[in-house]
């Protein structure tokens, strides 16, 4: 059963919508990608964005939040 963040890391890998993706996480038992929480919202903003992982993972990190992947 893989984490939720490797499954947001699918879904940017698959180029995946949000909609698409709040469905996976659901489907796979997680709690959707949430707008009022700070992490999930950068995640949101380049899903739609259609960014790539390590542009996330920068602005995760310039924001001092979890990278995606990491296990911190």
């Amino acid at each position: 059963m893989p984490s939720r963040d490797k499954l947001i890391c699918l879904c940017f890998g698959m180029k995946l919508t949000v909609e698409e993706t709040q469905q996976l996480l659901k489907a796979a038992g997680f709690a959707p990608l949430y707008p009022k929480n700070r992490r999930d919202s950068i995640i949101i903003y380049a899903l739609n964005n259609g960014d790539e992982i390590m542009s996330v993972d920068i602005t995760l990190d310039k924001a001092g939040l979890k990278l995606l992947g990491s296990s911190k």
